[in-house]
């Protein structure tokens, strides 16, 4: 009769002793995880800065993949991280971690858009008077006037190619190009400047 009363108590111990440290376990965690408190991860393709806020002091993070550089502003529990252009037309990602001790981490997700430039409002054909014309580029990246005629002024204007053509001598006739774009991906407007009246004789 000893012998199973002491078994009783044994199980019992052994079931009391199993409950606590489960219980232990998932209070830890919960006071302890790293949480993320609010983020903005989403890079447009020219480049920028992502921000990830957590709930605890930080003591490192690091980015997955190079093109993404990061910095951590331990006295908000913030951590910035910087991305260069994207000069592929493919979108990106690749995950930061931020870790408050050895054992506390969390992995946030961060992407950047791929590249779009497109042009399609075509080229410019004006008379001997000149004029200013304004030429529409579906780009998300900034834009730069690589090349254009010495008769011709040229800029970036928001969205558009701005191109004022001078005024020329009434039997001039007269092409070039101006040429745009972002790094390797470049386009460009044939501009024609010629006397209608002589062309029609």
């Amino acid at each position: 009769m000893k012998k199973i009363y002491g078994l009783i108590v044994l199980m019992a111990g052994l079931t009391t002793l199993f409950s606590c440290s489960d219980s232990d376990t998932s209070t830890g965690y919960n006071l302890n995880g790293v949480k993320v408190v609010s983020a903005n991860t989403s890079l447009e393709a020219a480049g920028g800065d992502a921000t990830v806020e957590v709930s605890m002091p930080i003591t490192g993070a690091y980015a997955a993949d190079s093109w993404l550089t990061v910095s951590v502003d331990a006295s908000s529990n913030k951590v910035v991280a910087t991305s260069t252009a994207n000069d592929s037309r493919e979108s990106r990602s690749t995950t930061v971690v931020v870790k408050a001790s050895d054992t506390d981490s969390t992995i946030v997700n961060v992407s950047q858009l791929g590249l779009v430039f497109n042009y399609q409002a075509g080229n410019i054909n004006v008379g001997t008077e000149g004029g200013t014309f304004s030429k529409y580029v579906k780009s998300n990246v900034p834009l730069t006037v690589m090349k254009a005629p010495d008769w011709v002024d040229a800029k970036i204007d928001n969205d558009s190619v701005r191109v004022t053509v001078n005024q020329s001598e009434p039997t001039d006739t007269r092409m070039g190009f101006v040429v745009f774009g972002n790094g390797e991906y470049k386009d460009s407007i044939k501009v024609s400047q010629i006397s209608f009246d002589n062309s029609v004789m």
